[in-house]
C-alpha cells in the first residue's frame, strides 16, 4: 500500500533540537554549522545532491510532534536506515540516519560535556495520531465516517440540538441566569387628546395587580405587584401614540398550579416569586420556542446592563467537540484514520465533555494539507 501522506517523522530531541527551529532565538549557536547530507537515491555509493542546514529546515515538510520537538515528515523507509523526505516544492530526497547521526556527533560531544545530549528518533504516524488532538473545523465534518471508513456519518439535527442544550444549560448555571419559557401578554387601552396642532397628550389605563409569593405556597409571604415590566421582568413594546400598551411578562418555570417569575426590584439574589395560575384570570400564557427563549434572555440581559453575560449566550455553538480515542487504521487508499469521540463540548472547555457517539476522521487529506488530527504541544 502506498501512503497518501507521511508515515512517520524523523525527530530531533535534546540539546541541539533548536536546529529544527530556525526562526527561534538560538540557544545553541553550534547548530548553525550542522549540515545534513541529502541523497537522490537511498544509496551511499552516490554523492549527496543537497546539504540541509538549520536555515533551510522549513523548506521541507515537517511538523512539531513533541514539546518543542520538530521532525522531518517521512514518506518511505528503506532498509530501516534510509528515510525519504520531501521539500515544500515536491522534490524527493533521502536521509541516511547513521550519516545524519555522525554529522551531529561532534556537536553531541560538545553538548555532552555540559550534561546534554541530542538524538534522532523515528515517531510513527499511528503513535502521533493515537495520542493527538482533533483540531476540527466545521468544514471537516463532511469527512466523518463510520467504522468501515467509507460510509459517511451524518450528524442529525437532534444531535446539534442536544449540543446546544448542554452548552446553554452550562452557561446559564455559570452566569446564574434562567431561561424564560413562556409569557403573559398584558395590553391596556390608551386615550389621547390634541392640545395643540400636531401635539397630543394622553394616558393609558394602569395594569391590574396580582399577589406574588416567595414560595409556591399560599401561606408563604407575599406582596402585591403591578402586572407591568417595571415590576415583573419582561419586555415592553412602546410605539408613538399607541392605542394600547403591550407587554410580555416572562414566566421561568411551572409547578402544578403555580408559575415562577422574576421581579425587577429588591435583592438581586432574591427576585424569584410565584403566582397562582388561578389569579391570572383572563390573561393567557403563550409558550416560547427554543430560539425565542434564547432571544428573550439575551434581550433581558442587555437591557439590565449584563451585556458580557449576553455575549456569552450569543457565542454558544452547536458545533461538536472531538477527542481521539487512540485507535487508528489505514484505508485501502493509503490514508490513516483516527477514531474520535464526538462530544457536546470542545476538549479544551472548562466543562467536562460528554461523548455522544464515535466516528472516524482522516489524519489529513493529502501530503500538503494541514492535519485534521495532530499533536500540539501548547495544548488548549
Amino acid at each position: 500500500m502506498t501512503s497518501v501522506h507521511e508515515i512517520a517523522f524523523l525527530v530531533l530531541s535534546g540539546a541541539l533540537s533548536c536546529w529544527t527551529w530556525p526562526t527561534a532565538d538560538n540557544p545553541c549557536p553550534a547548530a548553525n554549522s550542522i549540515k545534513l547530507s541529502a541523497y537522490e537515491e537511498p544509496d551511499l555509493r552516490t554523492k549527496p545532491i543537497k546539504f540541509i542546514d538549520r536555515q533551510s529546515f522549513n523548506s521541507y515538510l515537517n511538523a512539531e510532534v513533541g514539546y518543542e520537538e520538530n521532525g522531518f515528515a517521512i514518506f518511505k523507509i528503506e532498509n530501516s536506515d534510509w528515510y525519504q523526505i520531501m521539500s515544500n516544492s515536491g522534490q524527493v530526497l533521502w536521509l541516511h540516519l547513521p550519516t545524519v547521526e555522525k554529522q551531529f556527533q561532534s556537536h553531541h560531544a560538545a553538548s555532552e560535556k555540559n550534561g546534554n545530549t541530542s538524538s534522532w528518533r523515528v515517531e510513527k504516524i499511528e503513535s502521533l495520531v493515537g495520542k493527538g488532538m482533533a483540531r476540527v473545523a466545521p468544514e471537516y465534518l463532511k469527512y466523518l465516517r463510520k467504522e468501515d471508513l467509507k460510509t459517511p456519518l451524518l450528524l442529525s439535527k437532534e444531535l446539534f440540538a442536544k449540543i446546544l442544550e448542554r452548552q446553554l444549560n452550562s452557561r446559564l448555571e455559570e452566569t446564574k441566569t434562567e431561561l424564560p419559557i413562556s409569557y403573559i401578554e398584558v395590553s391596556m387601552p390608551c386615550t389621547y387628546k390634541e392640545i395643540s396642532p400636531g401635539t397630543k397628550t394622553g394616558s393609558c389605563q394602569p395594569p391590574p395587580s396580582i399577589n406574588a409569593y416567595e414560595k409556591p405556597d399560599q401561606s408563604a409571604t407575599s406582596n402585591i405587584i403591578s402586572m407591568t415590566w417595571a415590576n415583573w421582568i419582561g419586555k415592553s413594546f412602546i410605539e408613538p401614540n399607541q392605542e394600547r400598551t403591550r407587554e410580555h411578562l416572562y414566566i421561568f418555570d411551572k409547578n402544578n398550579n403555580w408559575i415562577k417569575i422574576q421581579v425587577a426590584f429588591g435583592d438581586p439574589d432574591n427576585r424569584t416569586r410565584w403566582i397562582k395560575m388561578n389569579d391570572l384570570g383572563a390573561f393567557k400564557i403563550y409558550n416560547l420556542s427554543r430560539e425565542e427563549r434564547v432571544a428573550a434572555l439575551i434581550q433581558l440581559l442587555e437591557s439590565t446592563n449584563r451585556s458580557s453575560t449576553a455575549q456569552k449566550i450569543k457565542e454558544l455553538s452547536t458545533e461538536p467537540g472531538f477527542s481521539v480515542t487512540g485507535r487508528t487504521k489505514w484505508s485501502s487508499e493509503g490514508i490513516l484514520w483516527g477514531e474520535v469521540n464526538i462530544q457536546d463540548f470542545p476538549a479544551c472547555s472548562a466543562e467536562e465533555p460528554k461523548t455522544l457517539m464515535k466516528a472516524w476522521l482522516p489524519y489529513k487529506l493529502n501530503k500538503k494539507s494541514p492535519p485534521i488530527l495532530s499533536w500540539y504541544s501548547r495544548g488548549c
